[in-house]
């Protein structure tokens, strides 16, 4: 078992965006659509770094809205 230590199987894992994803709307969106609390918009916000409150909404893509709606 010592081999798996000393060989990389398989590569970091990785995340990325994709932009060609359909929208599905933003935070404050769900919000008014009464999907999500009103505690969200400001928890979930696009932000540059710990003290950034945060000057952009966050926008869902669709897969993600319908999670939502679950």
């Amino acid at each position: 078992m010592a081999f798996l230590h000393d060989v990389v199987q398989w590569p970091d894992p990785w995340l990325s965006l994709n932009p060609s994803f359909a929208s599905g709307g933003t935070i404050p969106e769900l919000v008014g659509a009464g999907l999500l609390e009103p505690e969200c918009e400001r928890i979930f916000r696009i932000k540059t770094g710990p003290q950034d409150p945060g000057r952009l909404p966050l926008t869902l893509h669709a897969h993600q809205r319908a999670a939502v709606e679950v």
